[in-house]
């Protein structure tokens, strides 16, 4: 069973969506009277859909506009890929006075890719292809609500078969889709100051309008196609006023294909034609014995011509001429013409060092024999270089027989104290080394070069100390206080002041103060809770609505009493969690509310309050006697009264996605539990149901009844259907009214969604609290819809 997220746009996701899916590209809505009657009443179906009103038109009945056009992929026989156009179709759809876009989807068939053929082999059809018959089967159902007589919906039975080996196969199972909706017998509620002229009432026609318009070529084509349609739109004549209640649109039909496919790879349109001018050239060897090439070129010209997408070439070849002959003799000795090649040989020479010096110098020459092979002769070119220093060991003496560049040295050390740093204390040793560097020079002299070491550290008796003071590895510790707030217990306001005192030791490491451990050594509570209901409901005390402004007042007016004053100190109005609630007030004795003082609701009213009274919590609704049975988190049935001394975390609410014919229950968290803060007098009604359940409620609690609304319990009569936790109704058989004196209860789920605040009790759909404080305004509303189901719109299989 499938079904759509919303109950208004059924009809369109188990209709469109099909059609989509099954690529029915071809099958279209058509007859959307009473929609497109709505086009007329907000000014004709060229007002586009955001601004129309929905004025006269019943909801949940979805309709289409035609907009642009679509290409979906599609496969050819031979396996390779072509495209499909279609119409773009839009959907649009009616919702509390609103127009919205449901979906888009393919329409109508415009063109057919074209794709490659095999031969043929069945007849007019080839080997793979495929064919659809087609066949129409129809079935009525009930229109809309507010609406009358009946919706006749079309079906289209496609049927496919392949050619294969010169015979026809099913393609599967005949596919069930929807062809068209006529919703032409609802009545619609006609427009008004329209004159008949000389029509009877209740007489009807037809006038009929032919629709032009021309449609672009697919992309690489140029040229145009010409459409045509027809559109007959039939009228009624209602008390003296004219009521269009329906039109026909006939589908768009090819007139006139003028579309040509142009040769993009060539850059070309239909009919257009292109000449390329080319040269090519031939490269050929000498003969034996000569080394070059031998270059002709002639002239190439090609003719294109662009038909229906097929491009046909001519060619052209001119005569061969001769460009460039470079054929030159190769040499005897087997070179190759222009080829070079080359040997060398060199000479050593050697000099004595002038005077002041000892060692030699060394010479060398190079002398090159450099050959070309020249058209058959050997061409010889020698080159003799100049005498290059290879080598000198020459170096200068200077005083002491040391040699230029010779290097020696000698150096000392001195010692020094001091003290350490900051953070530290003791003293540390340090030496430096101070070296002299000799070399002699190539002037004869003799340099030197001065190096003082750094100082380092050769002891050090230096101990860190951390910011406390303490020396490295040193323990000690320390006693410190502080505070914490904690929350009073359920049904208290205020808070609990716990001081701490602890003892923390610590460590000096690497100078930081690290902690090691801290103890907590004893605490001492300052307990400023007052006992407080802050999710009461007042069966004694009941204010309505209009009454809550006026009792906050009078509250806020009389706040320094001792009776209220503390409601301030302690929180005060920070507790108001919606505008419903409202301060409460009751004659306590040891803590505990033993019966209600009904306070006034107008701040003119005098701040006496009767001794022994004091403001003991805030006002809500609950409706449950505490034995009524709440299906909590784990699918399991519990006492609401023992659920909130539990305090249970979890309720199972109707999941948002749900519908009567698919109830899903979901767990969800509870906000708070309600429960009077006082016995009270109580009225409670009782329902007995032809499937034998049982309920006890009060008279305002909100009750889920088979139509999907909310109504009060006191509203409730024999023969009314509540509805069970699986969606299925059941009947009430018996009715009757008692009174209690006792606390009643209910719970508030932590979410505001409307489903999501319906739960289970005794195994009926019920509301919880949110519904009697801020969710009120939805009483009397539809929260829970009927899916519409796949015997109506039957999904394909």
């Amino acid at each position: 069973m499938k079904r759509t997220g919303k109950f208004l746009w059924a009809f369109l996701a188990l209709g469109f969506l099909v059609v989509n899916f099954q690529n029915c590209s071809e099958v279209k809505f058509a007859n959307q009277s009473s929609l497109n009657a709505a086009k007329d009443i907000d000014g004709g179906g060229n007002v586009p859909p955001e601004q129309n009103t929905c004025k006269g038109v019943p909801e949940g009945i979805p309709w289409t506009v035609v907009d642009g056009f679509l290409r979906l992929p599609s496969q050819c026989a031979d396996g390779s890929q072509t495209e499909d156009l279609y119409e773009l179709v839009k959907v649009y759809i009616c919702d509390e006075g609103q127009v919205f876009e449901t979906s888009q989807h393919a329409g109508r068939l415009i063109e057919v890719g074209q794709c490659q053929r095999p031969p043929n082999k069945c007849g007019d059809y080839e080997e793979g292809q495929t064919r659809e018959n087609f066949n129409y089967e129809s079935q009525k159902v009930p229109c809309p609500e507010d609406s009358e007589n009946m919706i006749e919906i079309t079906y289209l039975i496609r049927a496919g078969e392949t050619c294969l080996e010169g015979s026809w196969a099913s393609n599967g199972p005949p596919i069930r889709t929807i062809f068209r909706i006529d919703d032409s017998q609802c009545r619609v509620k006609p427009p008004q100051g329209q004159n008949c002229g000389n029509r009877k009432h209740n007489e009807t026609w037809t006038e009929t309008e032919t629709e032009k318009k021309e449609g672009q070529c697919q992309e690489n084509e140029t040229g145009k196609i010409e459409y045509g349609r027809g559109i007959e739109h039939q009228y009624v004549c209602l008390n003296g006023t004219v009521s269009r209640t329906g039109y026909t649109i006939g589908n768009w039909e090819v007139k006139n294909n003028l579309c040509r496919k142009s040769c993009v790879e060539e850059g070309l349109i239909h009919g257009e034609t292109k000449v390329n001018m080319s040269t090519e050239k031939q490269v050929e060897a000498c003969e034996t014995g000569f080394s070059g090439s031998i270059t002709s070129e002639r002239k190439v010209t090609t003719t294109l011509l662009c038909s229906d997408g097929q491009v046909s070439r001519t060619i052209e070849n001119g005569n061969w001429s001769l460009v460039e002959y470079s054929c030159k003799r190769d040499c005897d000795n087997g070179r190759k013409h222009g080829e070079n090649w080359n040997s060398s040989r060199e000479e050593m020479k050697k000099e004595a060092c002038r005077p002041g010096y000892v060692g030699e110098i060394q010479y060398r020459k190079i002398i090159t024999n450099n050959y070309q092979c020249n058209d058959g002769n050997v061409i010889t070119k020698i080159i003799e270089g100049s005498w290059t220093e290879v080598g000198n060991t020459c170096k200068r003496q200077c005083e002491g027989g040391r040699i230029e560049g010779e290097t020696w040295q000698s150096s000392d050390t001195e010692t020094r104290t001091i003290e350490c740093g900051a953070g530290y204390r003791g003293n540390v040793v340090q030496t430096r080394t101070t070296t002299r560097v000799y070399m002699c020079m190539p002037d004869g002299t003799i340099k030197i070069t001065v190096s003082i070491g750094e100082w380092v550290d050769k002891q050090r008796s230096c101990v860190r100390l951390c910011p406390s003071g303490h020396s490295e590895g040193e323990t000690w510790e320390r006693h410190r206080q502080d505070s914490r707030y904690l929350n009073c217990p359920k049904n208290f306001i205020g808070f609990i002041k716990r001081t701490f005192n602890y003892k923390e030791s610590f460590v000096c490491r690497n100078g930081k103060d690290e902690p090691l451990r801290t103890t907590i050594i004893n605490h001492k509570d300052d307990n400023r809770c007052e006992p407080f209901t802050t999710s009461g409901r007042c069966g004694g005390d009941k204010v309505s609505a209009s009454q809550v402004n006026g009792r906050r007042a009078w509250v806020r007016k009389c706040k320094d009493h001792p009776a209220i004053s503390f409601f301030y100190k302690l929180g005060g109005e920070k507790i108001y969690t919606n505008k419903n609630h409202y301060p409460t007030f009751g004659y306590t004795k040891n803590g505990k509310v033993t019966r209600s003082w009904v306070a006034p609701t107008s701040t003119s009213a005098s701040c006496r309050i009767p001794e022994g009274v004091r403001m003991v919590g805030l006002c809500t609704a609950g409706c449950f006697t505490q034995d009524q049975r709440v299906l909590f988190a784990g699918n399991e049935y519990i006492g609401i009264k023992s659920a909130w001394e539990a305090d249970v975390q979890e309720v199972m609410t109707v999941s948002p996605e749900s519908f009567f014919e698919d109830i899903q229950l979901i767990a969800e968290k509870i906000g708070n539990f309600v429960v009077d803060v006082a016995p009270a007098k109580q009225t409670i009604l009782e329902f007995h149901t032809a499937g034998g359940g049982k309920l006890q409620v009060t008279e305002g609690h909100p009750m889920l009844t088979s139509d999907g609304r909310l109504v009060e319990a006191v509203k409730l009569k024999t023969g009314d259907n509540l509805v069970l936790y699986n969606g299925q109704a059941d009947r009430i058989v018996e009715r009757r009214s008692f009174e209690i004196f006792d606390r009643v209860y209910n719970l508030y789920p932590e979410t505001k969604d409307l489903l999501q605040n319906l739960i289970v009790a005794e195994g009926f759909l019920t509301g919880s609290a949110y519904y009697q404080s801020e969710g009120n305004e939805h009483m009397g509303r539809i929260i829970l819809r009927h899916a519409l189901v796949d015997d109506l719109f039957p999904e394909n299989k």
